[in-house]
């Protein structure tokens, strides 16, 4: 399989208003150009292929739009009552208004494209795909957050921080997050901003660490640390939750208590490739997109599906 990179001039460039990169991929005899329409994508007697897209997160949409630009009649199952997927918590904190604007131009392209029938608040399952004779099924249903092995966390009130956001009134005043990742310190700002006292418990020796080190690791810091109502613990291990507080140990191993009133999980996700798996056989093919293959950024969930939608 062979790459070719094309950079539009910068006249055409300007024409378009952008700089706009094309990928042309070569498999076999034929090339695909990517970005641009194909031309409708049939079989051999003719007949407009059909697809089940299973997720309506960033990697169903994006899938969603590619194929439909191909030329595919495309069917998109999302189990709750909008698409968005983990994008959705962007509607409720300000700062997170690029991402809004983002999720909101998917679905608006998604809603223009009438060969794209979405259904929500369905749950898709292998039988229901079977029963439609697919040509392709793509499962882009992300990932889930990971709950670490530690000392009563299965049996607490422990709430993962992607289900913070928009039920802030259900948090209590005094907030412990476990995990001070890009997540876990957006979570700190959001809640902080609603008045919580928020406490951080990070592991490693830097906040965020995972955050884009290009300007915005250095905006997101000024952001939480002119909030006086968060305070970051660093080199810290969380050794055990309890109803009211946790316990932790520092790195030089002396063992600290922490009062919580509510305990937020910034942890890290898992990939549920386990249940997309259970989709394999389903269709004609079958593919698996975004942080369901491997837990990601939205970056290379939007690349997984623009590929795999580019060349079903």
């Amino acid at each position: 399989m062979q790459y070719i990179i094309v950079k539009l001039s910068c006249q055409e460039g300007m024409e378009k208003k952008s700089s706009l990169w094309y990928t042309i991929l070569k498999r076999k005899e034929r090339q695909v150009v990517l970005n641009e329409r194909n031309g409708p994508s049939k079989g051999s007697a003719g007949a407009v292929r059909r697809g089940g897209l299973v997720g309506g997160g960033p990697a169903g949409m994006k899938a969603a739009i590619i194929s439909a630009d191909r030329g595919y009649d495309v069917t998109l199952f999302e189990q709750s009552d909008a698409l968005g997927g983990l994008l959705k918590h962007s509607d409720y904190a300000d700062f997170k208004w690029p991402l809004r604007n983002f999720k909101d131009y998917l679905i608006r392209q998604v809603n223009k494209r009438s060969a794209i029938n979405v259904h929500l608040n369905t749950k898709a399952t292998p039988e229901l795909l079977k029963q439609n004779d697919y040509d392709a099924v793509l499962v882009g249903i992300g990932s889930s957050p990971l709950f670490p092995p530690i000392k009563g966390l299965a049996q607490s009130h422990a709430v993962p921080a992607v289900d913070v956001y928009g039920r802030e009134k259900q948090i209590g005043q005094h907030v412990i997050i476990i995990g001070g990742g890009e997540i876990g310190m957006e979570t700190a700002i959001y809640l902080a901003e609603y008045g919580h006292d928020v406490t951080v418990i990070e592991m490693r020796d830097v906040l965020a660490a995972d955050a884009s080190p290009l300007h915005y690791r250095s905006m997101f810091q000024d952001a939480w640390e002119k909030l006086p109502n968060i305070t970051t613990i660093t080199n810290a291990k969380c050794t055990c939750v309890a109803p009211d507080e946790i316990v932790y140990v520092d790195n030089e191993g002396a063992e600290h208590r922490q009062k919580a009133e509510s305990i937020v999980l910034a942890a890290g996700m898992r990939a549920n490739t386990d249940e997309a798996l259970t989709f394999y056989g389903t269709g004609g093919k079958f593919f698996m997109m975004g942080d369901c293959s491997h837990v990601g950024s939205l970056q290379t969930t939007l690349r997984s599906a623009f590929s795999i939608a580019s060349i079903i």
